[in-house]
């Protein structure tokens, strides 16, 4: 791993709220070197978005996650995530 990408794992891990669009904003002005070329920040975003939503059809549900929803059937579940919100929908077969 490079040391600009050590320092981005670094920088997410201690400033978890923020958004991947700050991030990535940080990354490129204060992290990467001067005169060094690369990704624009679109195409970080859209090889991030990707990722992430390759990671989320890909990931298992959490034991119990079907017995507890139909033994709550009455109740309208929610997703509450720091994820982009077109992402989860595409991702959530019942999202609204």
């Amino acid at each position: 791993m490079t040391a600009a990408a050590q320092a981005l794992v670094a920088y997410h891990v201690a400033h978890g709220g923020f958004s991947r669009y700050q991030k990535f904003d940080d990354f490129l002005e204060q992290i990467v070197p001067p005169g060094v070329t690369g990704p624009s920040r679109d195409e970080l975003l859209a090889r991030f978005a990707a990722s992430t939503r390759q990671g989320l059809l890909e990931c298992e549900v959490a034991e119990g996650l079907t017995a507890l929803r139909e033994q709550t059937a009455h109740a309208r579940w929610l997703i509450v995530s720091g994820g982009d919100q077109t992402e989860l929908r595409e991702v959530s077969p019942n999202a609204a």
